[in-house]
């Protein structure tokens, strides 16, 4: 009996040894204390040592130059010079040539790359300004050229509303494609524009946006291409011949320079966070590290809210994205942006649509750029807020900088906690 017993008994202890995988775990010493949970935290006295810089695309180094009138408030017209004429040009397929003598006609092809649909009867006003326009050139500097009368006036509404979208009697046509882009091809004569041997066919031209509609206040906008989707002329030159005729040739050119003008005085950054408008401008916003929330969690989603001190500058057709960027030095005005230059990657960016007029509060979502600062503790904690597109545009927004206590940037985070294993 008693050999029983022992035998049964060393049974016992070697199966107390053993590990039963598929035997649960018994608390307390398996299951933690708590549950799992999620935690709000707006991070508002983070945000310190923020500032505004402007100058970081001059409106003759836009791609996109806008037209937009706001009565009493803003006129922005495109502005540019055209190529210079050869002298001579090629007869026919072999080498002799002709001296450019006059010009019988120019066609002129600009693309609106948008336009403010809300607006149904959009006209474009060309102007005629001295060839020797320029960066340094003012709005002041063409007023008297601007009061003169327009050589020509194009209702663009009413020019895609045509027939074959084509006007017979100016020869002006246009072309839609499917985003919206209106390409123009727009016909002038040798009285509208003018033509000298001295000037070698260069001319100056100002676009101006104007409407009758929006109870008559004439409100209107478009923006315009610029550079290799700028505009492109095709002058009908007429060659001499041999000493005897003229020929018409087509001879064709570009914009030599192009940029915009505005009647706006750029307004001072003051405090505020200013984003966009020409010059345009960007804010930088620097943010602590708080060890709690960056060290030891995990990060949900992350929000960087922003609140207007004023309604956004502009017309609805200047809506455009405020862009929160990494940055790869902290170096203030000239931190240089992290990431590719195209919109992709949202571990470099966050981005949210701000519309003209409205002083909604804007909210960016940089929960991936939080987690790689959470992952990357060298990694600067700082956002450059910048405008897309940039440089092409008048709306400019302006946020509350973290001085004025009740509107100050703020990160609204939301995480969970470190999960106490093991136990307590």
């Amino acid at each position: 009996m008693s050999h029983r017993l022992l035998s049964l008994g060393l049974a016992l202890a070697c199966a107390a040894c053993v590990e039963d995988l598929t035997t649960p775990g018994v608390c307390p010493e398996y299951c933690p204390p708590g549950q799992i949970s999620a935690v709000d935290s707006v991070l508002r006295d983070e945000v310190s040592g923020d500032s505004a810089f402007r100058g970081y695309v001059q409106p003759y180094d836009a791609t996109v130059i806008p037209a937009t009138f706001l009565p009493g408030e803003l006129d922005s017209r495109p502005v540019l010079r055209t190529t210079a004429l050869p002298s001579r040009v090629r007869l026919g397929v072999d080498t002799a040539t002709g001296a450019v003598v006059g010009v019988d006609s120019l066609r002129l092809q600009l693309v609106l790359l948008t336009r403010d649909t809300s607006v149904r009867d959009l006209m474009l006003v060309l102007h005629r300004i001295p060839r020797t326009v320029d960066s340094a050139t003012t709005y002041a500097d063409l007023a008297p050229d601007f009061a003169a009368p327009a050589i020509r006036v194009i209702h663009v509404d009413s020019l895609i509303a045509l027939a074959g979208q084509r006007d017979t009697i100016t020869g002006d046509s246009v072309a839609v494609d499917t985003s919206g882009v209106v390409t123009l091809l727009l016909s002038l004569d040798s009285a509208d524009v003018g033509w000298t041997e001295a000037d070698s066919g260069r001319i100056g031209l100002a676009i101006g946006a104007r409407s009758d509609t929006l109870a008559g206040s004439g409100a209107a906008s478009a923006r315009i291409g610029a550079g290799d989707r700028g505009l492109v002329m095709t002058w009908f030159a007429r060659v001499d011949s041999l000493g005897a005729d003229t020929v018409a040739r087509g001879i064709g050119g570009g914009a030599e320079f192009d940029s915009y003008v505005f009647d706006r005085p750029v307004p001072a950054l003051d405090s505020t966070l200013a984003v966009g408008g020409a010059p345009s401008a960007r804010s930088l916003l620097r943010f602590a590290r708080p060890s709690a929330l960056f060290d030891s969690t995990q990060i949900v989603r992350a929000t960087l809210v922003l609140v207007p001190e004023v309604a956004a500058l502009g017309t609805p057709a200047d809506s455009f994205q405020v862009i929160a960027q990494r940055v790869v030095t902290d170096l203030g005005a000239k931190s240089p942006l992290a990431g590719p230059a195209f919109i992709g990657d949202q571990s470099y960016f966050g981005a949210s649509v701000v519309h003209p007029g409205a002083l909604d509060t804007v909210r960016i979502d940089v929960t991936d750029l939080v987690r790689r600062w959470q992952n990357d503790t060298l990694a600067p904690t700082a956002l450059m807020l910048r405008a897309d597109p940039e440089g092409g545009g008048v709306g400019e927004v302006r946020f509350a900088p973290s001085r004025t206590a009740a509107l100050r940037p703020a990160l609204h985070v939301t995480y969970i906690p470190r999960f106490p294993f093991g136990e307590p």
